[in-house]
């Protein structure tokens, strides 16, 4: 284990990733899943269900879930408060449980009211960056509450296009200091006007040229009149 010795988690998020969905599966086989979650995706009603009917743990109900999701999303399972107690992630950065997300949209208004309620939100990563807006659907799951988030094809509603990607794209840099790589994150959503008007009060833009002066057109000149 080596490799991971140098890992701040020490590969602790690895083991979680490989070990969950093998005893997600053991514990759900398909034919109880599949009583219960529908073909074209699951509802937060219908993981609650699901565990409800077994015996298992509220984890083990969202790794299964988060295998049937239609589209990149997650399956979140918050405490009282608002905090992460687990997260479930499909094709989109995961979420390391303890963060709170109790005042994001639609995870607030679940937490205040009886927990039924749908629409759509960003999740909170590190540093209060905010991800990828998603369409969003909680249930409550005895003191808890679960919530399925996905880019699109949300299985709750008709239609749902994907959702546009205001989420954090990583760049990477070499550090002046110590030359090591490292990645930042900046918005997915740019602003190329605000560069260009930018770039142009830079020292070395070149200067946009001068309009020349309109010509002036002299007034025509005053006629005198004489009698014959």
């Amino acid at each position: 284990m080596e490799p991971f010795s140098k890992e701040a988690n020490r590969g602790v998020l690895l083991e979680d990733a490989a070990c969950d969905p093998f005893a997600a599966q053991i514990l759900l086989p398909a034919h109880l899943v599949d009583q219960h979650l529908d073909a074209k995706g699951p509802s937060a009603s219908a993981i609650t269900l699901l565990w409800e009917t077994s015996n298992v743990s509220r984890m083990a109900v969202c790794v299964r879930a988060v295998q049937r999701l239609p589209a990149p999303g997650h399956v979140l399972l918050l405490d009282p408060v608002g905090h992460l107690a687990f997260a479930a992630s499909h094709c989109l950065p995961p979420r390391r449980p303890g963060s709170f997300q109790g005042d994001i949209p639609v995870i607030d208004r679940a937490l205040a009211g009886p927990g039924r309620v749908q629409g759509r939100t960003q999740v909170r990563y590190r540093d209060g960056i905010l991800g990828r807006e998603l369409h969003t659907d909680t249930a409550p799951m005895d003191g808890y509450i679960v919530a399925i988030l996905v880019t699109d094809s949300a299985p709750w509603r008709a239609f749902t296009p994907p959702t546009t990607d205001t989420g954090p794209r990583s760049r990477g840099y070499i550090c002046a200091n110590c030359d090591e790589n490292y990645r930042s994150f900046e918005s997915a959503l740019s602003n190329p006007p605000a560069r260009a008007a930018a770039s142009l009060t830079a020292p070395n833009a070149a200067a946009a040229p001068a309009r020349p002066a309109p010509l002036a057109v002299p007034a025509p000149a005053a006629s005198s009149s004489t009698r014959p």
